[in-house]
């Protein structure tokens, strides 16, 4: 025998459970999102790292052979 104030408890688990599952939901898309800018910014900054060893290297080899230019005189 089912009592109406079991209905209104059964109700209120579901609303309950739906609220949750939502709002984990929520959570989850979230947190995805900043997951995904995270490794976009860190895909950037290697990029950046990248091309400062690269213009390091040549102006390495710009100053080396400038020196050597300037010992032969």
């Amino acid at each position: 025998m089912d009592k109406p104030g079991d209905k209104r408890e059964d109700n209120g688990e579901k609303e309950l459970n739906a609220f949750v599952q939502s709002l984990l939901k929520q959570m989850q898309d979230r947190f995805e999102d900043m997951s995904a800018g995270i490794v976009s910014r860190i895909d950037d900054m290697g990029k950046r790292i990248d091309d400062l060893e690269k213009s390091l290297g040549e102006l390495t080899k710009n100053y080396d052979a400038e020196e050597e230019g300037a010992g032969n005189k």
